[in-house]
């Protein structure tokens, strides 16, 4: 599973290179991820990245500045950092039938 995560760093990383690429690189991993997604908060942040590269979101254009001025070394642990993040299962929390108030 680790290799996965290190093979797909290393996929977004020599993409940086060609910013064009590499976003639709990521709308197909959003794009075919969600549906692999292991819970409801992964889904949800996959289909809100394919949604803001295919409409050109203004965050779009933030990924673009990170990749085209970052160092690869740094741009490779940051990516790296988000991987782990993400393959982790910090996704957002379920959503509770009732709210437990303090």
């Amino acid at each position: 599973m680790l290799n996965i995560k290190g093979r797909l760093v290393n996929t977004v990383v020599n993409l940086a290179s060609d910013e064009d690429k590499l976003l639709t690189r990521l709308g197909t991993i959003a794009r075919i991820g969600k549906h692999l997604a292991p819970t409801a908060g992964h889904r949800k942040q996959l289909s809100q990245l394919q949604w803001a590269i295919e409409n050109n979101h203004p965050a779009i254009e933030l990924i673009r500045r990170i990749v085209r001025d970052t160092n690869r070394n740094t741009l490779q642990g940051f990516i790296n950092l988000f991987a782990n993040h993400a393959w982790e299962g910090a996704a957002m929390p379920e959503p509770t039938a009732t709210a437990n108030p303090i």
